[in-house]
């Protein structure tokens, strides 16, 4: 099991983030990210560009950046791509095409159904196809004001030999100050 935190102060159209990804049997922190983003909403959607730097403490892999941008489209379905290239580490791109649904009840309540296709070009992988499918179930309750508790499952599908199959159950809090 691992605990995961992320951080992310925005102003305006800009966010910085951190993320720490802690491994609770080997009782050791094994990466810590940091990330900048800037985007901007459109008549057409929600597009962003950015930047990560990813670091592996404990583990044997070397530092790595990546660059990255998507689009978040306003029409029904909200069909999305996003796209992420690394030169280092992952020495690829990764594509990602997305679709959703949500549902807001009148006390704040969020129900948001994801779908998501990937194609993998020697990202974290070799070679270039399709890498995996996945589907995505997240429920936001409001807690108060100014928090909110989220609980997902996430089931993903590998496509390939080298991609496995999983599904993750992931809770968490929120905080707007």
């Amino acid at each position: 099991p691992v605990d995961q935190t992320t951080a992310t102060i925005t102003l305006g159209n800009v966010s910085a983030s951190g993320f720490a990804n802690y491994d609770s049997d080997a009782k050791k922190i094994n990466e810590i990210d940091g990330w900048a983003e800037i985007g901007k909403d459109t008549s057409l959607g929600y597009g962003y560009v950015g930047w990560q730097h990813l670091h592996f403490p404990n583990q044997p892999f070397p530092d790595t950046e990546e660059t990255y941008g998507g689009l978040a489209t306003h029409f029904t379905g909200t069909p999305s791509v996003f796209i992420a290239h690394d030169e280092k580490l992952g020495s690829g791109t990764y594509w990602e095409g997305s679709v959703e649904a949500n549902k807001e009840w009148k006390n704040g309540t969020n129900l948001k159904l994801k779908l998501i296709g990937a194609y993998n070009d020697d990202y974290y992988l070799e070679g270039s196809a399709p890498s995996h499918v996945g589907a995505t179930a997240t429920i936001t309750l409001p807690a108060s004001k100014n928090c909110s508790l989220e609980a997902s499952i996430e089931s993903i599908e590998g496509l390939r030999e080298d991609v496995d199959s999983t599904t993750t159950l992931s809770t968490g809090v929120k905080w707007k100050w």
